[in-house]
């Protein structure tokens, strides 16, 4: 703040809003008060947004390089004339073959970096979604799964998939621990719904259902995953990004505000006819594997049956080995 008076000691009020720059270029004095006139700089941006968040999510701090020019995050600084960090990774040994000051993998439009830190782990983004979501706390419960366990039945992966054998869950890594939350959410809910999946494999599998049938019935399963995925979303403040998410966006929103109901839900989120060729197909190789398992064994049992068989041919003619005073 610079008053370029002699004495500047009372009757000064500035209201500032926001983080705020400001000086006092004139000052002039009415019946014994400092009257001031203010020119205030706002630190957010020139056109005077009051928004303190900017590229990535990250805090602006104009004050240190001029407006538009640098970032504070949690764990360190943001250059965006050059796309560097000002300091090292904290997470730099896990990544040797990058420059610690690289942002986001040289890749800002794909990866998201708030703090400054390391893309969420599976404890961070359980913990996350444990603490602001409720649905997916009861799916956790549901599930037996806790901070100390997961790693057990959740690692990452180059797909996100629930694994019908073993229940096992692989994620995909992502940079958004909100996004990674409601991934997690909907496989969450496919292992919940695990041993029925399982049944309906064995169906499948035996000829008990059509391929057709059992894509129907999954697809129930896996609406289950997509209705628990808006209740997160909306639970956790999390939205699609794209065009093409409007739509699902406006649900989450509405369920959000209370406009929407679990039943509503329900009624609205149904498979598409891709999911529903992709079970299809699937059924359709677990029954193929089933029949040409079945018609292995089956030929391993003749096949030991003639070996049976031929031995007893080739068995010598039994004769007698009485002999006198013996009794068999």
């Amino acid at each position: 703040m610079e008053i370029p008076l002699d004495s500047a000691y009372s009757d000064y009020v500035v209201n500032i809003q926001g983080l705020l720059q400001w000086s006092i270029l004139g000052n002039t004095v009415v019946n014994g008060h400092w009257v001031e006139t203010e020119v205030l700089v706002r630190v957010c941006d020139e056109v005077g947004d009051k928004y303190r968040f900017g590229h990535h999510g990250a805090y602006k701090d104009n004050e240190w390089a001029g407006i538009g020019n640098h970032y504070t995050t949690f764990f360190r600084e943001y250059d965006s004339r050059i796309g560097r960090w000002l300091s090292p990774d904290p997470a730099m040994a896990k990544y040797p073959g990058w420059s610690p000051y690289v942002f986001n993998f040289n890749n800002p439009i794909l990866i998201n970096d708030p703090l400054g830190d390391d893309p969420p782990s599976i404890k961070a983004t359980l913990i996350y979604g444990q603490k602001n979501s409720r649905t997916f706390s009861s799916l956790m419960r549901i599930n037996s799964i806790t901070g100390d366990n997961y790693g057990h039945f959740i690692s990452f992966g180059n797909t996100t998939e629930t694994y019908n054998q073993t229940g096992k869950i692989k994620l995909v890594k992502g940079e958004d621990i909100k996004w990674q939350v409601v991934q997690l959410a909907h496989e969450l809910t496919n292992r919940s719904n695990l041993k029925q999946v399982q049944a309906l494999d064995k169906k499948v599998s035996e000829g008990k259902v059509t391929p057709k049938q059992y894509a129907k019935q999954l697809a129930q399963a896996e609406v289950a995953g997509q209705i628990n995925q808006v209740k997160v979303a909306a639970e956790i403040e999390y939205r699609y990004q794209g065009k093409e998410y409007d739509a699902l966006n406006n649900v989450i929103n509405k369920y959000a505000n209370g406009e929407l109901t679990d039943k509503d839900l329900q009624k609205m989120i149904i498979t598409n006819d891709e999911h529903l060729g992709t079970y299809e197909s699937q059924g359709m190789v677990l029954r193929k594997e089933y029949v040409e398992k079945e018609a292995k064994v089956k030929q391993i049992r003749n096949n030991a049956n003639k070996d049976v068989g031929k031995q007893k041919s080739e068995a010598p003619t039994p004769f007698d080995i009485s002999l006198p005073g013996y009794t068999r």
